[in-house]
C-alpha cells in the first residue's frame, strides 16, 4: 500500500530469514530501504530526509514496481514457477 501512495518504504529485519525474505524480493533495494537495526534505521530515515532527489528515486521505483503487481501478474509469475500451463 505505501508503494502504490508513494510513500517511502523502511524495513528492518532481526533475523536472517527476514532479511532472506526482504533482501530476494526482486529490485528491493531500489524500491525499499531495508535495514537491520534501528540505529541503521535512523541514519536512512535522515538520509533520505537529507537527500529527498534520492528518495523520489527510490519511492518513483517502488511505484512502478508496486503498479505490476498485479492479482493477475502475480498469478501468472507463480503459474510459470511451477510450470503450469494457463
Amino acid at each position: 500500500d505505501a508503494m502504490i501512495n508513494k510513500k517511502l518504504v523502511f524495513t528492518i529485519y532481526e533475523n536472517e530469514l527476514k532479511k532472506d525474505y526482504l533482501t530476494l524480493i526482486p529490485n528491493s533495494k531500489s524500491t525499499m530501504v531495508v535495514v537491520s537495526s534501528p540505529e541503521e534505521l535512523a541514519k536512512k530515515i535522515a538520509h533520505y530526509y537529507k537527500c529527498s532527489e534520492k528518495a523520489e528515486e527510490v519511492i518513483k521505483n517502488a511505484y512502478n514496481f508496486a503498479k505490476e503487481q498485479t492479482w493477475e501478474n502475480v498469478t501468472n509469475t507463480y503459474l510459470k514457477l511451477w510450470g503450469i500451463k494457463k
